[in-house]
């Protein structure tokens, strides 16, 4: 529903929505930024460059991150799935789709998978496998 509203809005690139959707970045994250991408304006291209850009400054450094960090975040995600805490997936899906971006660029789906696998099964872990294939 969110996604659907930032799509229509980003269609209409009305510069008067543009601090709702700033908002709705913030709060709500993938969703709104999906739909967005979806609207394909310059206006929402804008938008979600900027939420990037600040997500990446304000969030953990994925680039230099120990295998053992990223870890820790993508077990927090996987409990988030587990235990269906939509405000933690909200928060941790970025930054797991930072990491998987990094150790693809890093080393490609060998390296996605290594690092997967220190996860050992936990319970949401499939969840994630889904979200990075997808």
């Amino acid at each position: 529903m969110l996604g659907t509203a930032a799509y229509r809005l980003g269609l209409l690139a009305v510069d008067e929505t543009q601090d709702a959707l700033r908002f709705a970045l913030d709060r709500y994250g993938q969703c709104v930024k999906e739909g967005l991408q979806q609207a394909n304006t310059d206006f929402a291209k804008l938008l979600v460059r900027e939420w990037d850009n600040k997500r990446r400054r304000t969030g953990p450094p994925i680039e230099s991150m120990t295998d053992g960090q990223m870890v820790e975040i993508l077990s927090a995600l996987c409990v988030a799935y587990y235990t269906n805490n939509t405000e933690e997936i909200r928060q941790l899906e970025p930054p797991a789709i930072d990491i998987a971006k990094e150790l693809n660029r890093r080393g490609g789906e060998e390296e996605m998978l290594r690092v997967f696998s220190l996860l050992g099964g936990i319970p949401g872990s499939r969840s994630l496998e889904i979200h990075w294939l997808g």
